[in-house]
């Protein structure tokens, strides 16, 4: 999905694979599945909180 609101347009060439794929995958996730994105975005955060608990109450 192209961020012009038209479901149906193409990818730009730029972004159609590598790094610049993985950007647009994560920023077209981040416009249409806000919630998704900022949940997901704090889990990956909690992960190193929720290590550091475990070892340090064993």
């Amino acid at each position: 999905m192209a961020f012009d609101g038209d479901a149906n347009a193409a990818v730009p060439e730029e972004f159609t694979h590598g790094a610049g794929a993985r950007c647009y995958a994560l920023a077209t996730i981040a416009e249409y599945r806000p919630a998704l994105f900022w949940c997901g975005l704090l889990a990956v955060a909690l992960i190193p909180v929720l290590a550091a608990v475990k070892v340090l109450h064993g």
